[in-house]
């Protein structure tokens, strides 16, 4: 059986900006990511001296187990009802507990989200789910954790809201509304059919004077629509030549997959350090002659300024070289906090309504 139904609240938050969105159902490396996160965080909620190598899954756990209050959290539980005539449609809620009032708490965490996209339809599903004939009138919390910002989004509401809305969102899927461009083209099974991204790149293909009368963030909403849909043919290009032997040809057209050149390796630190003293470098000229002129070698600081070594290489070596340690991953990750300082990433440009 599939771990998702196809009418699960995994879905909601896609079809409640588009309800002609059908998921690829492709594994990338930010999903794999995201479920090992998970698998993390759910045994974290059950093992309370288990400590998850994802800082994501860490702040998650941390964050509800305080909430909690001591309540008893059950992970990874499935809850199945029937909404809009469907019986049988599931889903499984990260984490759920009963505060001392009584009231229900639905938490599910989004590893790498920003916290720019609204995941309170699959929460408000999970309760509708759950709901009985006597939860009706009774109040229920959700809570979003939006695991890249290490920030919480709550809503208080009540199961019978939760039911109402999620037939809505469930009700617009068999509707004739027309998709929208929005963030989950990418992985959307209709992007190559779908009119409002092909319509986007006959707009941009074309240069018309509409195009040219949009203003920057339409345009940009346009470029975004065509981005996605050739990034999904780009991708299903290098799948079909890598199965096909490294290359694809039609039409007289041919694709082949090249390799880029690698950066090149320092063969040995120590010896590049070793140069440093009384340094002498060769100069040539266009007429083939040669000379050796004297040059001002690097201070170790500065050395070590050019050199690159990231927590998550050192973290993986070390781990490598201690194969049957009784260390885990989590233990290197708090021994390598020691030797480097967090920095702000660059800024990051997304569409956010």
């Amino acid at each position: 059986m599939s771990s998702h139904h196809e009418l699960g609240p995994s879905r909601y938050p896609a079809w409640t900006v588009c309800p002609r969105y059908r998921s690829d159902d492709r594994d990338t490396p930010e999903s794999s990511a995201g479920t090992d996160a998970h698998a993390e965080l759910a045994k974290a909620l059950t093992d309370g001296e288990y400590i998850p190598s994802s800082l994501a899954a860490r702040w998650a756990a941390d964050w509800i187990l305080s909430e909690a209050k001591g309540a008893e959290v059950h992970s990874e539980t499935k809850v199945t009802g029937t909404l809009d005539g469907v019986s049988g449609i599931f889903g499984t809620v990260d984490a759920m507990w009963t505060d001392a009032d009584g009231v229900l708490h639905i938490a599910d965490f989004k590893t790498f989200s920003d916290g720019t996209a609204d995941y309170m339809p699959q929460l408000r599903g999970y309760a509708a789910l759950h709901a009985t004939e006597a939860d009706l009138g009774k109040v229920v919390v959700l809570h979003v954790l939006h695991g890249m910002a290490c920030r919480v989004e709550d809503e208080r509401t009540t199961f019978a809201d939760c039911i109402d809305r999620t037939k809505a969102v469930l009700e617009s899927v068999n509707s004739n509304k027309p998709a929208q461009l929005c963030k989950y083209c990418t992985f959307c099974a209709n992007i190559k059919e779908c009119p409002m991204t092909n319509n986007a790149l006959t707009t941009v293909s074309e240069n018309t004077p509409a195009f040219s009368n949009l203003s920057t963030c339409q345009k940009l909403v346009v470029l975004d629509a065509v981005d996605k849909l050739s990034k999904t043919i780009r991708e299903q290009a290098k799948k079909e030549a890598q199965e096909n032997g490294g290359f694809i040809e039609q039409d007289g057209i041919r694709y082949e997959m090249k390799p880029w050149a690698g950066p090149s390796k320092c063969r040995d630190i120590g010896e590049v350090a070793g140069a440093m003293d009384n340094l002498w470098v060769d100069k040539s000229s266009r007429k083939g002659d040669s000379c050796s002129i004297h040059a001002n070698g690097l201070t170790s600081e500065k050395l070590l300024a050019t050199c690159t070594l990231s927590k998550t290489a050192l973290v993986a070596a070390m781990k490598d070289a201690n194969p049957e340690s009784k260390l885990t991953k989590a233990d290197w990750e708090r021994w390598a906090d020691r030797f480097f300082d967090k920095t702000e990433g660059a800024p990051h440009f997304v569409r956010v309504k």
